[in-house]
This record gives structure tokens, C-alpha cells and sequence, in this order.
């Protein structure tokens, strides 16, 4: 072989590494930390709700959006359906059209009975789903068959000050 046909060949070896190189990395996309090489769903789901939840208070709709997402891996994700439906509550309940009100609060109701259903040790679907119960609805009894099982879950710390004081309102329009 004369060194014009190395060098040819050589050179066609190169490009070619280099393109399946570019091909590779432009169909792999961008690993975000946490997430495996393969971009499962266990990793990218769980990027997701972290997201979500740094930004629950400072941006709720982008918060939103990242409980959509990782509603759409995995639609049975209890944090995810629970945190969605109080966040559209928390913007359904101040809006003047009670129609578009009603049903979206529908929508938060089906999320929160349905993360109940899918996880009932899971406190916070109780707790919020007695609050709307409450608050929305004036289902007193609901609320605090709902309240009551958030409190025998043990929420969170930041939240048992103020599901309790909830508990004490239903508790006092159910006249005990």
C-alpha cells in the first residue's frame, strides 16, 4: 500500500469516527444530574419532583408544569398528583367565574382522591383533600373523615400546626 492510500484511508477513519462520534452525542441529548445514562423513568421522574418542589412557593407555575411532566412518566405518581391538585386549587379558588371554579376544583378533588386510593399511607393527599372539602365544598363530614386520617399519618412538621387549627374549625362546624 503507497502512503497516499494510508493516508486515505486513514482519513476516511477519522471522519468517520468523528460522525458516528456527532450522531451519538446528538441523539443522546442531556443527562441531568440525577438521572442514569439511559434516561430512566425512576431518575428523570425523581429530577422532576425535586424541580417541582424548589419551586412550589417561588414559582408555582412552573411548578405546575413540572408536576405534569412527571405526571406524564408515570401517572400514578401519589407527589405528583397530590401537589398538582392543591397548587390548581390554591389558583382555582380566586377565580370570579364559579363555573370554570367548580370544575377545575373537581379536577383537584379526582387527583386527591385518586393519590388517596394509590397511596393511602401518603398524609398530605389527606390533608389537602379535607381542606378542599372543606373550604370548597362545605362538606364537613367529608373533611373530617379526611383530616382526621392526615393526622393519624403524621404529616410533616411545617404542616401539623396548620392542619390542626383546620381540624379545630371542622371540628367546631361539626358541633363536637
Amino acid at each position: 500500500t503507497s502512503p497516499a492510500g494510508r493516508v486515505a484511508r486513514a482519513s476516511a477513519v477519522v471522519v468517520l469516527a468523528v460522525g458516528a462520534g456527532w450522531l451519538v452525542g446528538r441523539q443522546s441529548g442531556e443527562r441531568l444530574p440525577g438521572q442514569s445514562l439511559t434516561g430512566g423513568i425512576e431518575d428523570s421522574t425523581a429530577s422532576l419532583l425535586a424541580r417541582a418542589r424548589a419551586s412550589t412557593f417561588s414559582d408555582p407555575a412552573a411548578a405546575l408544569e413540572l408536576y405534569a411532566e412527571v405526571l406524564a412518566l408515570d401517572p400514578d405518581q401519589v407527589e405528583a398528583l397530590t401537589y398538582r391538585g392543591w397548587l390548581v386549587w390554591l389558583v382555582a379558588r380566586g377565580a370570579e367565574d364559579a363555573t370554570l371554579r367548580d370544575r377545575a376544583v373537581a379536577g383537584v378533588v379526582a387527583d386527591l382522591e385518586r393519590a388517596t386510593a394509590i397511596d393511602a399511607r401518603y398524609p398530605d393527599a389527606h390533608c389537602f383533600l379535607g381542606i378542599v372539602r372543606f373550604r370548597h365544598a362545605g362538606d364537613t363530614p367529608g373533611a373530617k373523615a379526611a383530616l382526621d386520617r392526615c393526622a393519624a399519618l403524621d404529616p410533616p412538621s411545617e404542616v401539623r400546626g396548620f392542619v390542626d387549627a383546620i381540624r379545630a374549625e371542622v371540628d367546631a362546624a361539626a358541633g363536637g
